[in-house]
């Protein structure tokens, strides 16, 4: 957003459950305003990505707020990832929030409406919507999001556009189940496809999922896919697959191969000024060993004179003698 006089505005992404309380992964997307000389920082805005159980006793115990809480995005209504809705919905009463956007797959709206009933809150008035079809669930003056569905599956993904100077696209996704991870990977590559932002993936990852060891070979084989197409797809690169930078010509390859010739180039020049920087060293070694040839003659010289001198002062001792 557009910064107030002597502050400015920075978005964060900040990490709740990790998943080692036996609770799907749950994070908090918010803009602050930074006080520019005192670095004091407010929340003005947040946005909840999914409400695993026991959420409110993590934000309780760690003295987390829920202050200019927007709207929860949600993933799957499945107890994996909306169980701590009722928890979440009671912490913002506390906060004095007024209204309250939930946003996720069909089924959204009943359980949302199941949930109020079950807290006997009036508020925060909470305002469920179902995304059936790829579209926009909420928008601010920050960011706007988009749920898309994943295609035969009932859950949804999420894509965070942000305003302003953040060059990133934010995508959140539930990955609740081993025997789906092509559709995740699918929905992934589809979203991420002809971006010219830089893409940030954010997977909430179900405890059971994080451990198998489906889901580790399925992710390292990602980040290799991740590397290649950052390589093949290279912004500003010509027809031949190449781009122009301050470091020479880039060929768009896989990665190790991509700076080759760049790589060469760099290790012969460091070569010549190794070589360089060794002849300049023997040559000031040859100059401090002749200096030093020269001085010790000269000391030489001036013993030999003093000596000269001496015998002839006791050769005149002997004549007067």
């Amino acid at each position: 957003p557009r910064p107030q006089r002597g502050a400015q505005q920075v978005v964060s992404l900040q990490t709740l459950t990790s998943g080692a309380e036996e609770s799907t992964p749950a994070a908090l997307l918010k803009v602050e305003r930074v006080a520019r000389y005192s670095g004091e920082a407010k929340v003005q805005q947040q946005l909840l990505l999914g409400a695993p159980e026991a959420l409110q006793r993590f934000l309780g115990e760690n003295g987390l707020k829920l202050q200019g809480l927007q709207a929860i995005l949600l993933c799957s209504v499945k107890a994996t990832y909306a169980s701590g809705l009722a928890g979440v919905i009671l912490a913002a009463n506390t906060c004095g929030l007024a209204k309250l956007a939930v946003a996720g797959p069909a089924g959204t709206l009943e359980y949302s409406r199941a949930t109020v009933r079950v807290t006997g809150r009036r508020y925060p008035a909470v305002e469920a919507k179902e995304a059936t079809q790829r579209g926009v669930v909420w928008s601010g003056d920050w960011c706007q999001v988009e749920a898309v569905p994943l295609a035969e599956r009932p859950d949804v993904g999420f894509v965070v556009t942000f305003t302003g100077n953040t060059d990133v696209t934010l995508l959140v996704l539930g990955v609740a189940e081993v025997a789906a991870l092509a559709s995740y990977g699918a929905w992934v590559d589809a979203q991420a496809m002809g971006r010219k932002r830089s893409v940030l993936v954010l997977l909430l990852v179900a405890p059971r999922v994080a451990r198998s060891d489906e889901f580790r070979s399925w992710l390292a084989a990602r980040e290799r896919d991740t590397g290649h197409h950052r390589a093949a797809e290279t912004p500003g690169a010509d027809a031949n697959g190449t781009e122009e930078s301050g470091e020479g010509i880039v060929t768009a390859t896989p990665e190790g191969e991509g700076r080759r010739g760049t790589d060469e180039a760099r290790s012969g020049a460091g070569n010549e000024n190794q070589a360089s920087s060794e002849d300049e060293m023997k040559s000031a070694s040859e100059d401090e060993q002749e200096g030093a040839g020269n001085d010790s003659g000269d000391d030489d010289g001036e013993e030999g004179q003093e000596e000269d001198e001496n015998k002839e002062d006791d050769s005149s001792s002997s004549s007067s003698s």
